[in-house]
């Protein structure tokens, strides 16, 4: 019952009615046994009336007086509530409209001003049609309305509206009419509120609910939905396809039957696990399909109540037989080439914005770094300053990379430098390609520093070896003059010499034979001329084999073959010592195994050269010579106390003296070391294989 309604007072009545009563019943008795003495009837008869009609009186003017209090508090409290319900309507958020019996506007809160455009003085009075309803629905909203005063509401709807500036609005209705005591449609009350970026929102949240159904059911990939007991719900397409079935033969079915008990009991484990903190998982197993094992991976996510319970699950899942196969073979491809290019000799690089992102062992390596000291690092970083060319580093790397990043293949020399800042000389061939679709360089490095050294080498031996064979053929023109003079001067003299005895022998012989046919003696005079001439002769023959025995011994010593190595060495020091004037001390050791005449003959002409050279050029007084074997070598050493040899001399570097000693003990497998010593002097080791 409302507070505002009134309640029947029996208070008052109940109270008249047992009093009178009472009085009616008990009256006479009091007033007629007690007074009757005293009072005559007439005054006792009046006296009950006014008591009556008094105690009525008085009660009827308490009734009065409460019933009329009761209304003012009533009224009051009415006044409060609806001054606070009108406070409220105006603040609702929903509009709130008021129309009367003639469906004419009475009040529109300012929400439902708001909404339409209107205020509620220009609409009081109107009619909705024209204004907020729309000429097309007039017929719609005139039949809920006669619908109302029939007495059968429908309070609830929606409806297309207009609002002031004749934009069109949805708008959801609900309607509350109001009737008189007699039951008569008195006038309507209605809350409206503008669902239209609801409506649109609902209406985009069923199509993209469309889209997504339609991207769901096309596809590839396989989606199901199912309960906590594996119940399928929902299928795709693609995943009834993969089974070969239908969506419907499969909706209602536990997908765990169809698991080995151990898988099914692991996947229930991985789905039940799931958590609103963390509500999905992927995971792999295998199953058995028609007679194979095939490898599925699954997404699955789970989807919570209010009170954090899983309700639902969507799975997605892939058949990645295939893939894991493919990704297996290219693993192990992948190792292959690893391990191809750790193994590799050639340094295998990649540059990436002008700065190397790989390197394998072999090219640090050959720079003594280890890889990741490379990586990161431009080229010109680990290069010095300027090429062989005069060209900077930096520079030169840039304008290469650039030639090679267009498609031109560059093969060329680099100095590079290693760790300890040692020069390297590496062979670079520079390529264009692409990974992952990113343009990059592929470097190949050889390290070629031994070959140029060897190149140099070579180089320098050939210049060697034709100053050597200018100096060979210098030294035969010396040779030949020498012994050209040697027998001019020498033997043609004493040849001459003894031709002259032998003509004066020819003409005394002859003046003998003479003197024998004219029967004369021969004088003593003529007797000692002859024994002159022979003497003569003698004397000269002797000379002249000296002579020849010289030639032959300077063209090849005989010692050598007689003597052997030490023995011949020792000779030459003593007459070298005689005719030089020089102080030399020899220590040559008897040998065990004496060396081939190729090898004895290349260290007599290194000992020749040697001491020859100091002579002429060193200015010193003293000569060490020493011959001993050590194992399977034999090592010559040959020193002085000269001026030295300077470093830029021309001797140490390939002079042809020097040269040809070096050439010697090359031919022979060994080395010779020539260089000056602190202090002053020469010092000259030779080891070659006994």
């Amino acid at each position: 019952m409302s507070r505002f309604q009134r309640k029947p007072e029996w208070t008052i009545p109940l109270t008249y009615f047992a009093i009178s009563t009472i009085w009616i019943l008990f009256s006479d008795m009091l007033l007629f046994d007690y007074l009757a003495p005293y009072v005559s009837l007439q005054t006792l008869s009046m006296i009950k009336g006014w008591v009556f009609v008094s105690f009525t009186a008085l009660l009827l003017l308490l009734f009065l007086r409460r019933q009329f209090s009761a209304y003012r508090r009533r009224h009051r409290e009415r006044e409060e509530v609806l001054s606070q319900l009108r406070m409220h309507i105006d603040r609702m958020p929903i509009g709130y409209i008021v129309t009367d019996r003639e469906f004419r506007f009475q009040y529109l809160n300012p929400a439902a001003e708001k909404m339409f455009g209107f205020s509620s003085d220009e609409l009081k009075g109107k009619s909705p049609y024209g204004s907020i309803i729309p000429e097309s629905s007039n017929a719609f909203v005139e039949d809920i309305r006669r619908s109302w005063m029939e007495g059968n509401p429908e309070p609830h709807g929606k409806n297309v509206n207009l609002t002031k500036s004749g934009r069109t609005i949805v708008c959801e209705w609900l309607n509350t009419p109001i009737f008189d005591d007699h039951g008569t449609f008195d006038h309507l009350i209605s809350m409206v509120q503008d669902v239209t970026e609801l409506e649109h929102a609902v209406d985009s949240l069923r199509r993209s609910e469309e889209r997504y159904r339609a991207l769901m059911e096309d596809l590839p990939a396989l989606v199901c939905e199912f309960t906590t007991d594996s119940t399928l719900t929902y299928v795709n397409r693609a995943y009834a396809e993969y089974f070969s079935t239908t969506p419907g033969e499969l909706i209602g079915k536990r997908f765990l039957d169809f698991l080995s008990e151990e898988a099914a009991a692991e996947v229930r484990k991985t789905y039940m696990s799931l958590t609103p903190s963390y509500p999905s998982y992927t995971y792999s197993h295998s199953v058995q399909l028609r007679g194979k094992e095939v490898i599925h991976q699954w997404t699955d996510r789970a989807f919570f109540d209010d009170d954090g319970k899983i309700v639902r699950f969507q799975a997605v899942g892939f058949d990645m037989t295939e893939r894991v196969r493919a990704e297996e073979a290219l693993r192990a491809s992948e190792e292959r080439y690893r391990i191809l290019i750790e193994r590799a000799n050639d340094g295998i690089l990649l540059i990436k914005d002008g700065v190397f992102v790989s390197c394998n062992q072999s090219a640090a390596r050959m720079l003594r770094y280890e890889p990741q000291d490379i990586i990161g690092k431009h080229p010109a970083d680990i290069s010095p300053p300027t090429q062989p060319d005069g060209v900077p580093s930096e520079a030169k790397a840039r304008s290469l990379m650039r030639a090679s990043a267009v498609g031109t293949r560059n093969v060329f020399d680099w100095i590079h430098l290693r760790r300890s800042g040692e020069q390297a000389v590496i062979e670079v061939s520079l390529s264009r390609v692409d990974i992952s679709e990113q343009p990059m360089l592929l470097c190949f490095w050889r390290d070629i520093t031994e070959r140029k050294q060897a190149e140099r080498e070579i180089a320098d031996s050939r210049e060697r070896l034709r100053a050597l064979a200018e100096r060979l053929d210098e030294v035969r023109e010396e040779e030949r003059l020498h012994l050209s003079r040697e027998i001019h001067d020498g033997l043609g003299q004493s040849l001459t010499a003894l031709k002259i005895d032998l003509t004066l022998l020819q003409r005394i012989l002859r003046t003998g034979v003479m003197r024998d046919n004219d029967d004369r003696e021969w004088t003593e005079c003529d007797l000692r001329e002859v024994g002159e001439a022979i003497e003569s002769m003698n004397s000269l023959l002797r000379q002249t084999i000296d002579q020849v025995r010289q030639i032959a011994w300077e063209m090849r010593p005989g010692m050598l073959d007689q003597l052997g190595l030490p023995d011949a060495l020792r000779q030459y020091v003593r007459d070298m010592s005689e005719r030089s004037g020089l102080t030399l001390h020899e220590e040559i050791e008897d040998l065990q195994t004496m060396p081939s005449n190729r090898s004895s003959l290349a260290l007599y002409r290194i000992v020749q050269e040697a001491l020859t050279n100091t002579v002429r050029h060193a200015g010193a007084r003293t000569i060490w010579l020493r011959l001993r074997a050590e194992g399977p070598r034999l090592r010559l050493e040959i020193a002085d106390d000269g001026r030295g040899i300077p470093a830029q001399a021309p001797g140490v570097n390939g002079g042809i003296g020097l040269s040809s000693m070096r050439e010697r003990a090359e031919s022979l497998g060994g080395t010779c070391t020539i260089h000056s010593v602190e202090g002053g002097g020469t010092r000259i080791i030779v080891d070659v294989p006994n």
